[in-house]
Formats: C-alpha cells, sequence, structure tokens
C-alpha cells in the first residue's frame, strides 16, 4: 500500500477501491479484491495508467481488523487509519473453519465479476449464544458476530436468517454439524467439516429426569442481548440404547441416514423391582444433572438380568469405549 499519508481508501457500492488524495475528490480504480491467508488485496487493472498516476503497485495489500456490519456486510477497519473498506455481498454456506462471502465486483464498461471471499477461522458463539467467527493471523483478525436470532431445523440443524435491509434480500445458512452435552449447564454443536471445531452454547437443562420412550432432552437458552434477546426451546428427539459393547448412547436421526450417538457413562441405581436409574455423567466424570430411567420391560431378558446379577454381585461394571457404571 502506498505510504503517502495523503492518500486515503474507501469503497462503492460496485465494491469498487475508491483513492482520494487531499482533498480531491475520491476516484474508482479498476480492479478486484482478494483475500489471501485472511488479509484483504486489491489487484489493480492498470488498463488507464492508474499505477503511473497515483503510484499504485499491482497488488494493494491492506491490513487490519475484519468485522461485520448490521446489514452482514464485510468490514476492514485498517490499522494506523480511520478508513473502512466495505466489501457489499451476502455470506455463503458456512464450513468448518472458513467464513464465505460472495461480492460482485462493478467494472467499467457494464462488466461484473463474482469474487469468493474466504477467511480462516473459528466458529463459536460469545456469551449471550450468538453465533461468531474469530478472523486468525497475522496480518488480519477480528470477530465477525452474526446478529440476528438462530433456529434450529427439522433435522436438528442450527439455521442463521438473515434479512439484508436495502435489497430485502433473505438469507439462510444452515450449519451442518452434531449435537454433543458437554457439562450440566453446556451443550456443544460440532461442525462437520472440521471436527475439532465445536460451538459452545450457555443452556438450562429442562428435562432432568427422561424416560427412554418419549426419547427427548429439553434445553432453554436465550440468544441475542437487550431488546433483541429471545429464549428459545432446543429439543433434541432420538433414542437411548444400552449396550455392553458400547455403553449408554443416545442416538439422532440427522435426516438422510445421518445417525450420531452421544455417548456417557453413568452410575446406575434400582430404586425399584422393573427400575434402572441412570445417572449420566460427561467424558471427565462430572454428573450432568441428567438420569435415565429404564422400566424392565423396555429391556430384553439378557440385559435385565446381567444388571441385576452385577447388582447382587456388588462389582462395578463395565461397558464398551471405557463407561464405568456403579451400583
Amino acid at each position: 500500500m502506498p505510504k503517502d499519508k495523503s492518500i486515503s481508501f474507501l469503497t462503492n457500492s460496485d465494491n469498487q477501491l475508491l483513492v482520494k488524495v487531499g482533498d480531491n475528490r475520491a476516484k474508482a480504480v479498476p480492479g478486484r479484491f482478494v483475500v489471501e491467508n485472511n488479509r484483504l488485496i486489491y489487484l489493480v487493472d492498470d488498463s488507464n495508467g492508474w499505477q503511473r498516476d497515483f503510484g499504485l503497485p499491482e497488488r494493494i495489500y491492506f491490513r487490519g481488523s475484519w468485522w461485520l456490519s448490521k446489514e452482514h456486510n464485510l468490514i476492514m477497519l485498517l490499522d494506523h487509519s480511520s478508513d473502512t473498506l466495505t466489501l457489499r455481498g451476502r455470506i455463503r454456506k458456512p464450513e468448518g473453519n472458513v467464513f464465505t462471502f460472495w461480492l460482485r465486483s462493478a467494472k467499467f464498461k457494464d462488466e461484473s465479476e463474482v469474487t469468493l471471499i474466504k477467511l480462516a477461522g473459528i466458529w463459536r458463539a460469545d456469551k449471550f449464544n450468538r453465533l461468531t467467527f474469530e478472523v486468525t493471523g497475522r496480518q488480519a483478525r477480528g470477530t465477525l458476530v452474526l446478529r440476528a436470532v438462530w433456529d434450529i431445523g427439522k433435522n436438528h440443524q442450527i439455521i442463521y436468517r438473515y434479512e439484508q435491509l436495502k435489497t430485502k434480500e433473505k438469507v439462510d445458512l444452515s450449519f451442518r454439524g452434531v449435537w454433543d452435552i458437554l457439562d450440566k449447564n453446556k451443550i456443544g454443536y460440532q461442525l462437520e467439516a472440521n471436527e475439532e471445531n465445536r460451538i459452545n452454547l450457555r443452556a438450562y437443562l429442562q428435562t432432568p429426569n427422561l424416560y427412554p420412550a418419549r426419547g427427548k432432552i429439553k434445553y432453554r437458552l436465550g440468544v441475542g442481548i437487550a431488546n433483541k434477546r429471545q429464549e428459545k426451546l432446543l429439543v433434541l428427539d432420538g433414542n437411548w440404547r444400552i449396550s455392553r459393547a458400547g455403553g449408554l448412547s443416545y442416538e439422532i436421526d440427522y435426516g438422510k441416514g445421518r445417525i450420531k450417538r452421544i455417548l456417557f457413562g453413568a452410575t446406575v441405581n434400582l430404586p425399584g423391582p422393573d427400575r434402572l436409574v441412570f445417572s449420566l455423567t460427561n467424558r471427565q466424570g462430572r454428573p450432568l444433572g441428567i438420569t435415565v430411567t429404564f422400566r424392565k420391560k423396555s429391556l430384553s431378558e439378557k440385559d435385565w438380568e446381567y444388571f441385576i446379577r452385577a447388582r447382587k454381585q456388588g462389582r462395578e461394571v463395565y461397558l464398551g469405549g471405557g463407561f464405568k457404571f456403579k451400583f
């Protein structure tokens, strides 16, 4: 980028770079924006001699902080400057560790081209349970906050919807992933394209006492801030399974044959002649505040006899995957 402090930069509604020298009127420079390693670059089309007249290189590099406007446009606040570059477009389908933004760059003589801006980082949720994307890197950084309230689709996926204020265009973004119960007041959504990228949400367990025949786990959580905050009911609908090979699991159908399991540890109690009560724990052995009650008629005779025999012998029971059941 030129070192001349009298030069400032901005963009127009056609995603063209505008150059302003001193008090002169800003002029549009033909070219297009791209991103490399999270750093914004403008590729200058020098057909009209812009490099010669303004001392511009073929590639103008910008360093700064990324953020997302209320219009859901992508913005870079430049370092050591009050200049901001606004890229107008729309968010594309989320990926595991990538934020993808679609923009159309208008060129001269009514020509235009489409560019996909891809930023590398991590999908997360903030303390208000809003979806965020943390841009990581030395050349550019920032947190993109998706301010609208997200919903849950029929196949248990997170769906984010927003409407652009000027164009009234509605955009639906579906996050493909699977749910995981992490702690007593925390539930996670692990994105499918990146197993290490998990969106952790603060939630209140509404159904602590569960019965396999009903199959639903309900959480209540708030999303958003101030007057935009909404209370949501997150309902997981699945099937409980007991297996001496695979432990205690909760199977969720995500549609199109995608059935995923949440595995639990537990301690087991027999409060009556025909009931087994599992008190669930997470992978670290901490109680989740959830109990699952199996009645004798919901278990196979073989499994029922297995637990009864273990109780009479006063021994610990280990199910598959290292899950420990203690009477």
